[in-house]
């Protein structure tokens, strides 16, 4: 069974800023927290919707200034029944449904599990925006005019399924924000 991406926002601006966090929504694709989104086509047209961005992946020539998904972590079983499943690394946020998502600003802590990479952590210890992707890629350098993140530590989240000692322990990567 494929998992999702824990995020947690260790020590984020956005926390005291109102407005760092906004409410977006894919029209494309399932989303996991901590994807990077680009929100500059403007609102959704949908009644109701008049403050809901929709989010689009990142490009060439727009990899900086990117938001990333950051939604509280309650499972939705069968589309309708929330708080079932406790396990936070079966969570997305499914395509058209609204989330809310966060600017990185310069200093912002944040910590990933591997799922939100699109390649392994080897030997690297940044962490950039890609084109065509919503996750990040590790590299030996930040991307040039990239929202980027340097490698503070690995360390790991528990993860509150099974029984104490069963496994529960997921690799993440504590990172800090050094290019928005």
């Amino acid at each position: 069974m494929a998992y999702h991406t824990i995020m947690l926002p260790s020590a984020v601006m956005s926390k005291d800023v109102d407005s760092l966090v906004r409410s977006a929504k894919s029209t494309t694709t399932d989303l996991d927290n901590g994807s990077l989104v680009q929100l500059n086509t403007g609102v959704s047209s949908t009644y109701g919707e008049g403050q809901v961005y929709l989010a689009t992946q990142p490009a060439t020539g727009s990899l900086n200034n990117l938001w990333m998904i950051g939604d509280p972590e309650v499972v939705v079983t069968d589309g309708k029944y929330k708080g079932i499943d406790v396990n936070v690394r079966d969570f997305y946020t499914p395509t058209g449904s609204i989330f809310s998502v966060f600017k990185p600003k310069l200093y912002d802590i944040i910590e990933l599990t591997g799922e939100a990479f699109t390649n392994s952590i080897g030997e690297y210890t940044y962490a950039s925006a890609a084109n065509g992707s919503y996750l990040l890629t590790w590299a030996s350098s930040p991307t040039s005019n990239a929202t980027s993140f340097k490698l503070v530590k690995t360390t790991y989240i528990s993860v509150p399924i099974g029984f104490p000692g069963s496994g529960n322990r997921v690799t993440s990567y504590k990172l800090e924000c050094i290019t928005e």
